[in-house]
């Protein structure tokens, strides 16, 4: 009846919350029956979305996800899903990509009136403002109204009519046709019960046979139909709740363990959002974000973040509550109501000394310092300071254009920085009341963001969407401003300073790092409202965030803050990295020619040096025993070195007399490959002789070599030419790997399993190849991050990838999902023996720790922190007994 997409939809449902939750299932189970042949599962395959209609936490990659692979869209009309900013950008996302045709109405509450060539939009109720001037005529719908007060509207039968209305525009066949089959189908699937009952008593031992292996083949389309689903669905609910998400990603897998269903988990586990949770309006969060202080049940109360449980007693009652705040130990509680503010002894919930006295009913803001020793107080007008010891006034800043747009205290509390709407900031001198110097100028909206960092510096937020970073001592800029790309409301530094945080009225976090001033990663999107609070726990791993909508969430920042283990002293520009095979001495090459091994265990050299490299050393292969080094360095030479002698044992070649790139030992030792222009020459690594005559890399200018692990399969890559593969045995040529016209090749590794080939390109791409048949496994993947890939390295269990650029990423092999970039600007990478650690050059040797991905199902149920429940099962997956997820 119709065209059909395996990999996607045919209707996606939207949204799943109609009229109590009963309406929008039983359509969707309507519309799967509705002329169903009785050997397929469904008729059509329909995704419901059940995400919360309030809830649009990452409008693109989430909200829109099924619709762009689904043939058609259902809207549930009603006045709750005209107002959800989900179904808006849904409804938005298919009027501008897709056909008005395929879009299809059941209006479940609300009013639709067709006016003069479009919907009466004073009349209409039900329809998000996005259809407005689509349709050129009035769009056949379905009402179904009626069933709003159903408890089991799919029995009526006028509901059956609807549904089939509906079924028939998906299908594509007038409606009287759709129900002519649908009756079909029902007749055959009678006689055929009638004949299988005959047959049953004829033939009961063959009919049993057949009927098992029929039965067994639904249930396998089912369980099938319903892994897809989920995997959909993990994706789709995405930040809106991330632990649920991440179950329903565990239960696909459990349900069909194939690669989908993986990269469905792949994704769920780099996901950065942790938790989301509610928090009240009137709040104030404590210095790592794990605990605030709110007005709940009428009292202020203090609970934690991420679960909204209360912490202890209430702290005080919450009669005309304006503003609070947390000291940094969380230990003083300020509370602005009434006419005054009072501070509170938040672990004793016992008021500090007397009132302090103000006049607080305009206050929309309390800041304690660091210290805990004064208190701002920001007015209508002015930042009014006090001393929480004594009680006195300490001063008031006014603002040149009335209340200030933001304030900030040092953390000695010596100095108090105010942001004004024309864009200034301008610090005062606590104590003394006086300002320190001429205002910071640069920004060209108003300064609504500033946070004090560790190192005497300053960082300051605005309405153009600048970051900018200053010295507190001399109030000079620190480089250029970041760009946030959205108007900035709150900025943080990490407790060590190096990882600067800015939240933006697009609702996203971004990270930078302080130090080299460089993006970490992508922002850090799922809030639907602005950011308006940011706070990073004591060890700087993970950030918390609050919107303007009550709204909190969790992020792990590990992989982006974590700069691994730096080694001491300095090497000069890295350009080489190779673990020995004792899994602990890593052995660096530099740009200036000495070779350094370090001891990854102490982080000590193993002195000395390996020097008499002329230049830029281009490549380390460590012989199998770890006893021999086998170097090529700029000028043109290819040396051996002795590892415990610190001394050179041999020389290939004469310096200056060729053009080696890259050398590397046969996996037993006895052989030696040299990449140089045009050609490979093989060497007898123990006599150091010339093995025959060079291998012809025919156009390509050979910058790379690599054997197999088995020994078997000699490749070699570079310039002007494809990869090229030789019988390692015979030195007879096995082919060619062809890459795209326009690539340069400048990495090729082997996996452990001995066919695959890795190769990195200069536009970015990675490409996987089967060397067994010369195809290649898929499209090449990594192309647009904007770097050239220098090394490509397999982790020993050959499910990690490592690229190195002006970044070093990890990729799932088994999905070719990004599971990360580390926070290293490197060209070099090497693997442990043991996979568990990552090396990396750059001006410094740096080991990370490798993220373990050979049982994702387990680390997301570890990350969940609990099981899918009975009742989520029977929400999401109806069609499948139930079936433990995280046992």
């Amino acid at each position: 009846m119709h065209d059909r997409d395996p990999g996607g939809y045919d209707a996606f449902l939207s949204p799943g919350h109609a009229a109590g939750d009963r309406i929008a299932p039983a359509l969707q189970r309507a519309l799967r029956r509705i002329a169903r042949p009785w050997y397929r599962p469904r008729a059509l395959r329909v995704f419901l979305d059940r995400a919360d209609l309030a809830a649009d936490p990452d409008p693109w990659s989430t909200a829109t996800a099924v619709p762009a692979r689904s043939r058609h869209f259902v809207l549930l009309a009603s006045p709750e899903a005209a107002a959800s900013p989900r179904v808006g950008r849904q409804v938005g996302f298919w009027r501008a990509r897709r056909e008005r045709e395929r879009f299809l109405i059941a209006l479940t509450g609300g009013d639709l009136v067709w006016g003069d060539g479009d919907f009466d939009w004073e009349r209409t109720t039900a329809l998000p403002a996005q259809l407005k001037g689509w349709f050129t005529a009035e769009p056949p719908w379905v009402d179904l109204r009626w069933a709003s007060g159903s408890e089991d509207p799919g029995a009526d039968p006028r509901f059956r009519v609807a549904a089939g209305a509906l079924a028939a525009a998906v299908h594509g066949v007038p409606e009287d046709a759709l129900d002519r089959e649908d009756v079909r189908q029902r007749r055959l699937t009678a006689r055929l019960r009638r004949g299988a009952v005959v047959g049953l008593a004829l033939l009961s031992v063959v009919a049993v046979v057949l009927g098992v292996t029929t039965h067994r083949r639904h249930e396998a389309a089912v369980t099938r139909a319903a892994a897809l689903d989920l995997a959909a669905r993990a994706a789709t609910v995405g930040s809106a709740d991330p632990a649920l998400s991440r179950l329903l990603a565990v239960a696909a897998w459990r349900l069909d363990p194939t690669g989908r269903s993986r990269a469905a988990m792949i994704d769920a586990l780099v996901r950065p959002d942790r938790w989301t949770a509610g928090v009240p309006h009137v709040r104030a969060l404590s210095a790592d974000g794990g605990t605030f202080a709110g007005v709940r049940d009428g009292a202020v109360r203090l609970a934690a973040t991420r679960t909204g449980e209360p912490v202890g007693d209430p702290v005080a009652d919450a009669e005309d509550v304006e503003a609070l705040a947390l000291s940094a130990d969380g230990r003083v509680l300020a509370i602005a109501a009434g006419d005054v503010v009072r501070l509170w002894d938040a672990t004793r919930r016992e008021p500090v000394g007397g009132p302090i006295a103000s006049d607080p009913r305009d206050a929309d803001s309390l800041l304690l310092s660091p210290d805990g020793a004064v208190l701002a107080v920001r007015g209508a007008a002015s930042v009014a300071l006090w001393d929480v010891a004594t009680g006195a006034r300490l001063g008031e800043v006014a603002g040149p254009s009335g209340a200030p747009a933001s304030f900030a205290l040092a953390p000695d509390g010596g100095t108090l920085a105010v942001g004004d709407d024309d864009g200034s900031i301008r610090l005062w001198d606590v104590r003394a009341g006086v300002p320190v110097g001429e205002p910071l100028t640069g920004h060209a909206g108003g300064a609504r963001a500033l946070a004090f960092g560790p190192a005497g510096t300053l960082a300051t937020g605005g309405r153009d969407g600048a970051v900018r970073v200053w010295r507190t001592a001399d109030r000079t800029p620190v480089g250029t401003p970041l760009d946030a790309g959205a108007p900035v409301h709150e900025v943080a530094f990490s407790p060590d300073g190096r990882t600067l945080a800015a939240g933006t009225g697009d609702g996203a976090v971004r990270l930078w790092d302080a130090v080299a001033r460089q993006p970490l990663g992508d922002p850090l999107t799922g809030h639907p409202a602005r950011v308006e609070s940011l706070s990073f726990t004591a060890d700087g791993r993970e950030l918390v965030s609050t919107d303007g909508q009550g709204s909190a969430r969790g992020w792990s920042v590990a992989d982006r803050v974590d700069e691994g283990a730096e080694f001491p002293g300095d090497p000069g520009p890295i350009g080489v990295v190779e673990y020995l095979p004792d899994g602990r001495t890593v052995a660096v090459g530099t740009r200036g020619g000495p070779i350094h091994l370090w001891d990854t265990a102490t982080r000590a050299p193993v002195d000395p040096p390996l020097t008499g490299n002329i230049g830029r050393v281009y490549s380390i292969s460590p012989s199998p025993d770890g006893r021999t080094l086998l170097v090529v360095d700029e000028g043109g030479a290819v040396r051996l070195w002795d590892v415990a002698g610190h001394r050179q044992t041999g020389q290939l070649t004469e310096a200056g007399t060729g053009y080696p790139a890259h050398a590397v030992f046969s996996p037993d030792g006895r052989t030696i490959a040299v990449g140089e222009d045009r050609a490979v020459r093989l060497w007898d690594a123990e006599t150091l002789d010339q093995l025959g005559e060079p291998l012809d890399a025919g156009g390509t200018s050979v910058r790379t070599v690599a054997y197999s692990p088995d020994g078997r399969t000699l490749a070699a890559a570079g310039h002007g030419g494809p990869v090229r593969l030789w019988d390692a045995a015979t030195r007879e040529p096995r082919g060619d790997l062809r890459a795209d016209a326009d690539d340069a090749l400048t990495a090729i590794a082997f996996g452990p399993d001995g066919r695959t080939l890795a190769a990195g390109g200069v536009d970015g791409s990675i490409s996987l190849w089967d060397t067994a048949d010369r195809t290649r496994l898929g499209e090449p993947f990594g192309r647009g991050e904007g770097e050239v890939v220098y090394e490509v390295a397999f982790s020993p269990d050959g499910r990690t990838l490592a690229t190195a650029g002006t970044g070093v990423r990890l990729w799932d092999v088994p999905t070719r999902r990004p599971l990360g970039v580390l926070r290293a600007y490197a060209i070099a990478v090497a693997f442990s023996p043991d996979g568990r650690s990552l090396a990396t050059g750059e001006s410094r040797l740096r080991v990370f720790d490798v993220p373990r991905t050979d049982d994702p199902a387990a680390e997301l149920c570890r990350l969940a922190g609990r099981s899918l429940t009975g009742a989520e099962w029977a929400t999401h997956v109806p069609d499948v007994p139930f079936r433990e997820v995280c046992p």
